[in-house]
This record gives C-alpha cells, structure tokens and sequence, in this order.
C-alpha cells in the first residue's frame, strides 16, 4: 500500500530479461509497457508464440539468392548455396570451370577439348570419326574419291588424320594437280635410233620410221 500523500511510483517488469514469457523456441521476445510480444526468428513464419515454422527459401527464386547455377538447400530458419558441377564458387556468385584449359578432361588422344557452360565436349580431329571420348578412328580418305582431292592421274596414300596425293609415274606435280611429262620433248626415253618417239599420256611408244620394221625399242630393220 502506498502511504496517503505519496505518489505511486510504477515500474514495468521486463518479462524478457527475467525469463517470464512464453514464446516459441524460434522466436524471440521484445518487451513492452506491462507486457511483452513474442516475434518469429528471421526464416521462421508464425505468430511468435505457438508456432514460429520454417520458412523454405529455396522453394521459390524470388525468396533466396543463390546463382542461377548453384543448388539451393533448404536449412532451419535459412538455406544453402551451392555451385553446381562444373562450375566455382561460394553458391551466390558461380563460374564456368574450364574443364579444357584446366586438364580436367577426358577426351580420346585424337579428340579436341571443347569448353560449355558446366562441362565441355570432345571432337573429334579432322580426319577422323567417333564419339571424341572413347573412340576417334581415322577416316580412309583414300576408300572414295569424293573424300579425297587428289588427281584422276594421282595415287592416294592414307595416313592417320589425313592422306596424301602423288602422281602417278609419266605425271608431275603435287598430286592434286597432275601434268603429262612429255618424255619426247624433253629426250627421257629409249627407242631405237630408227624409230620415232611418240607421247602419249603417262608415257611414250617407240615407232619405226618408215621403212624399218620391229618393235622401236630394240630393233628397227
């Protein structure tokens, strides 16, 4: 009792302070004048008192931030982030791995490290065929003529890779362009000293001049 002519002096009690309240454990309590309220914990949903529920952060984009390439992990009151194969990163901030210029890679010895978004690819080296990871064997250039270039007059040799044109005997050139020698002209045969040189593609006939007979290599009678 307050003696008469005294003035009341009121003190509010900090419920908080003193452990007198009743909020849900993921809440937290914040004093007032003669009471107290109870507010849900940051990542928890409720009223503060009887339920304070996890908010799941990853079930929408707009409500988390991790990057567009990391995974997201729903937590108690949070979330994870996390990069996802292929790429670095702390989860809200991920970059390509260069699989290629890394040597991370798994590619056939014929085959060409290709770098993507999150992985990379192999292909195949020119002149040869396969999958790029566990077989690139050689394309026979020479089995057809329309995947070769070389000369009607020219052989064609494969190689790994590739192939390679020569001409053919009584021909020059480089094997994709293929010239007539003409061994007449230029005096390169052997006929007799009776017989005409005659060229024709590739090569030469010896013919007796008018007058002998034989076969214009050894004999012109």
């Amino acid at each position: 009792m307050v003696p008469y002519g005294v003035v009341g002096v009121v003190y509010d009690i900090d419920e908080c302070s003193e452990g007198n309240f009743s909020c849900d454990p993921n809440a937290t309590c914040i004093n007032s004048q003669g009471s107290y309220n109870c507010q849900c914990k940051n990542g928890f949903q409720g009223n503060g008192k009887q339920n304070c529920t996890d908010i799941d952060e990853c079930s929408e984009e707009s409500t988390n931030e991790c990057h567009l390439n990391a995974t997201c992990s729903n937590t108690p009151g949070s979330y994870e982030c996390e990069c996802r194969t292929g790429y670095h990163g702390l989860g809200r901030a991920c970059t390509d791995i260069d699989e290629c210029s890394d040597g991370n890679f798994t590619c056939h010895p014929n085959a060409t490290c290709i770098n993507t978004q999150g992985s990379y690819e192999c292909q195949c080296k020119n002149g040869f065929q396969g999958n790029g990871k566990q077989n690139c064997t050689d394309i026979d250039e020479c089995s057809e003529e329309s995947t070769n270039e070389c000369h009607l007059n020219a052989t064609c040799s494969n190689i790994p890779g590739s192939y390679e044109c020569e001409c053919r005997a009584g021909y020059r050139g480089h094997g994709r362009a293929c010239t007539d020698i003409d061994e007449c002209s230029e005096r390169n045969f052997t006929c007799h000293p009776n017989a005409n040189c005659i060229n024709t593609h590739g090569s030469y006939v010896c013919r007796c001049k008018i007058g002998y007979e034989g076969d214009g290599i050894k004999n012109c009678t």
